[in-house]
């Protein structure tokens, strides 16, 4: 399983690496909350610190030279959700979690719809030649 993914994250387009980027710190903020919920502390701050580590690579690869007004928005927002998930890796703090995957959940959600419609829009382009 882990050669497939490593084939796929080395093929894969810009937009393919975002949308696994996005899904994987949502997936793991969830699973740290499921964790948390079923008194997994260990688990729960190991999923939380995984998710800070995508978080954090998606705010150090935000490039400000081509968007400086998305990449300036971004910022404190990825600061943000990175703080709250330290926070609750720190201090077994789900609620600081919850705020964290709130925050993540909607840039992450406008961030794929905006992928899907891309795709879409290259593939009517295809089509139509």
């Amino acid at each position: 399983m882990r050669a497939y993914l490593r084939n796929e994250i080395e093929s894969a387009s810009p937009a393919r690496i975002l949308e696994l980027l996005l899904n994987g710190a949502l997936r793991f903020m969830n699973d740290a909350d499921r964790q948390f919920a079923e008194g997994r502390s260990v688990e729960a701050r190991s999923a939380a610190s995984r998710a800070a580590d995508i978080v954090t690579e998606l705010s150090a690869t935000l490039r400000i030279d081509l968007a400086p007004d998305l990449a300036g928005a971004l910022l404190p927002i990825y600061d943000f959700v990175i703080h709250r998930l330290l926070h609750c890796v720190l201090n077994d703090d789900r609620k600081a979690l919850g705020e964290a995957l709130c925050t993540f959940e909607t840039i992450a959600e406008a961030f794929l719809a905006a992928l899907e419609k891309a795709a879409e829009a290259q593939g009517a382009q295809a089509a139509a030649r």
